[in-house]
């Protein structure tokens, strides 16, 4: 079945699986385990993190009521702190209308 949600119906420790994993009509499965439900939150405790002016990246995301994922998005990390990822990340996801950015960087 098609999450109609976009995996926010998943409830924590529910199991669920991507299929066509490598998104090239090829038969592969991945399971995955829902840690917790709500929004994804990614946090670090590096507070000193180090990148490489120019250092690319790609996302892609899932959608409701979609059996792909988008079209990948290229990041460019434009500096070396952790300021210039997270610019980097924000305005690369920018092309995906409902995903909701909050950030904190110290």
């Amino acid at each position: 079945n098609i999450d109609t949600t976009g995996g926010k119906a998943i409830v924590a420790g529910a199991l669920y699986t991507q299929f066509d994993v490598s998104e090239n009509d090829t038969l592969t499965y991945k399971v995955y385990k829902r840690y917790l439900a709500g929004e994804t939150v990614v946090v670090s405790e590096n507070t000193s993190p180090s990148f490489t002016n120019g250092q690319t990246f790609t996302i892609q995301v899932s959608q409701a009521n979609s059996t792909t994922l988008t079209t990948a998005v290229t990041a460019t990390v434009s500096g070396a702190g952790a300021g210039a990822f997270v610019e980097g990340f924000n305005n690369a996801i920018a092309v995906f209308s409902d995903i909701v950015i909050g950030q904190t960087v110290v």
